[in-house]
């Protein structure tokens, strides 16, 4: 069969090698079928550019794409496009967002099947249910239309043996465009960098979090390592961002991880995630000497109200404490955030700027984002029960940006929020680059009053 995977925009210059569909298209292809990517992120290609690319390589079987609920509106676009060219080509979505609410995107994008979960296992078998003309109450976690009606059957185990899972297929991708040299914060030399996934799913239940699946599964460390030989040696790549939920969940894992680093004589920077209640010194030290430079800690807020009652499961001493021997083990810290989950108020929102600003490493932009209860979180379903929301078509009505609040639910007035959020951010920024400008202040200053030539600094 020939299939047609999509990549949307993401509109940013640096884009994450898209992890997820790679794994999906080597599946394909290792069942015998043909996968074509059409790349939308990296060459910014128009709708009507993929209509033209439908339009000459034809005969497609099966159209598919993937997105999160922060690119709602990008992906209708591109299926309105598709089935505006294309009508009786089935369109089948998949991800985080379709995963959510299949039902909902079924009728409002006009797709064919949405495919719920990672769907390494079911894609397979629904490649083969259509090929054979089967029934498609074979394949698990699949829904479907029939006239008016839409069809489900039961959701699937995920993939328990990650390293049965066939390497990501690369080759497929314009790797250069993922790859390509540039500045990243930690490193002193210009890297190029590429994604890699080590573990699936979280053992948490953040509040404000819409979990793919529930189960949380680990690849083993030797086939973590086969991977990363393979692509630095293929793709010159000596930077990774670790895209796992979360990277650091065992301490014995940490270790042992980098360990192997060191071991297999690997010179590589990267980037990883990890929780306040699970870092220590001795695994952020370790991390250190095997090539970490940048550890992203979800801080959330800096109010354990706050944190108690999104159940992020840390408190505001571990955040500073860890936060504190992250830096000391010479690690840049990166702490995403964000405001408007109910009870919060100015108050609270103030203890959050200080704790960004006393957690965190100045070497990136740090702002707040508002929460948003996207369809299959908590707050989602806390929105519907308070009249907030009527349902998935009035959220993403609203939504147009995941920088600007769609529901409020905090104690500050609507005419308000925007206001305090500002300030919020504005102050964060005051602070990133009055240090900004002290640090290249000292630069400049090693490289015009020493004498030393070894201190020279390229600026620019």
């Amino acid at each position: 069969m020939k299939i047609l995977l999509i990549i949307h925009n993401c509109n940013s210059p640096y884009n994450i090698f898209p992890c997820g569909l790679a794994y999906l298209a080597s599946v394909i292809r290792n069942e015998g079928h043909s996968c074509t990517i059409f790349d939308q992120a990296t060459t910014h290609k128009t709708n009507d550019q993929l209509i033209s690319h439908i339009q000459s390589e034809g005969d497609y079987d099966f159209i598919g794409m993937g997105f999160q609920a922060a690119y709602f509106h990008t992906a209708f676009e591109i299926a309105k496009a598709i089935k505006k060219v294309s009508e009786k080509t089935p369109l089948i979505l998949g991800g985080s967002a379709p995963s959510a609410s299949p039902e909902y995107f079924l009728r409002k994008f006009n797709a064919d099947y949405v495919l719920t979960g990672e769907s390494e296992n079911s894609i397979v078998k629904f490649l083969d249910v259509i090929k054979q003309n089967a029934e498609c109450k074979e394949v698990d976690g699949l829904f479907w239309k029939e006239n008016i009606d839409i069809h489900s059957t039961q959701k699937g185990e995920p993939p328990k043996d990650l390293d049965a899972i066939p390497f990501p297929a690369w080759d497929l991708f314009d790797m250069k465009s993922y790859t390509f040299p540039r500045r990243l914060p930690g490193v002193g030399h210009i890297v190029m960098p590429i994604g890699m996934v080590t573990t699936r799913g979280c053992p948490y239940s953040c509040k404000f979090c819409f979990r793919l699946e529930k189960s949380f599964r680990k690849r083993s460390i030797e086939s973590c390592i086969e991977e990363i030989k393979y692509l630095l040696k293929t793709y010159n790549i000596n930077y990774i961002a670790f895209l796992d939920e979360l990277f650091i969940f065992s301490k014995q894992r940490t270790l042992k991880f980098c360990e192997s680093i060191l071991n297999n004589d690997l010179s590589f920077n990267w980037s990883c995630t990890a929780r306040f209640n699970i870092a220590d010194r001795e695994q952020l030290h370790m991390m250190k000497k095997a090539g970490c430079v940048v550890v992203s800690y979800g801080l959330e807020s800096g109010d354990q109200k706050i944190l108690d009652e999104m159940d992020k499961k840390i408190t505001v001493e571990q955040i500073l404490e860890i936060s504190a021997i992250t830096k000391e083990e010479g690690l840049l810290v990166s702490v995403p955030s964000m405001f408007g989950l109910p009870g919060e108020d100015a108050q609270s929102l103030q203890k959050t700027v200080d704790a960004v600003i006393e957690a965190t490493s100045w070497h990136d932009k740090r702002t707040l984002r508002p929460m948003q209860p996207y369809p299959g979180s908590y707050y989602f379903d806390y929105c519907i029960k308070k009249g907030l929301l009527k349902n998935e078509d009035d959220f993403f009505s609203r939504f147009f940006s995941s920088e600007k609040w769609t529901v409020n639910l905090t104690d500050i007035p609507d005419s308000e929020f925007d206001h305090y959020i500002f300030e919020a951010n504005k102050y964060l920024l005051k602070n990133y680059y009055d240090n900004l400008f002290k640090n290249d202040l000292k630069m400049f200053q090693k490289v015009y009053f020493s004498n030393n030539r070894n201190n020279f600094i390229p600026m620019r």
